[in-house]
């Protein structure tokens, strides 16, 4: 199983309510603080938001490029970031680097080979702006 961890600054000019509302909308989950840092530990099936919202938006080859640049190849680890702000309205965008306000960190922990698996069901690749296949979310393992 992938474990996935998201996690933002809240900067002293800004309302963590709505920094922690961000990631809500793009994971669906509740993040906690831990001094002045919305986090949100969790496991690629936790991603199904994140999923549908490439889809609905219509970003998947930007989303593939995003996440085949982010590979950590020895680690077996996937790392991006969103733009805080525009994940507040529930929507998808990736910054070209770190933003003014900061950004929200995603950090993809593969393991045995699921690196290929996790982007081909996030982000498969597409002709004409539509996916070449769909994957289905890889399953967890025996145990997990």
């Amino acid at each position: 199983m992938a474990s996935v961890k998201l996690w933002a600054c809240v900067n002293p000019t800004e309302d963590a309510s709505k920094v922690c509302e961000g990631l809500t909308r793009i994971s669906g989950l509740a993040p906690r603080l831990d001094d002045n840092i919305a986090v949100i530990d969790c496991n690629h099936r936790d991603l199904q938001i994140f999923h549908h919202l490439l889809r609905d938006e219509e970003i998947l080859d930007t989303a593939r490029s995003v996440l085949e640049k982010g590979i950590h190849s020895p680690e077996e680890k996937i790392s991006f970031m969103l733009n805080k702000q525009v994940a507040f309205v529930g929507r998808i965008s990736f910054p070209a680097g770190e933003e003014e306000l900061g950004s929200i960190h995603v950090e993809i922990q593969c393991n045995g080979g699921e690196l290929e698996d996790i982007i081909n069901w996030l982000a498969p690749p597409t002709e004409e702006g539509k996916p070449v296949y769909e994957k289905d979310m890889p399953p967890l393992r025996e145990g997990e």
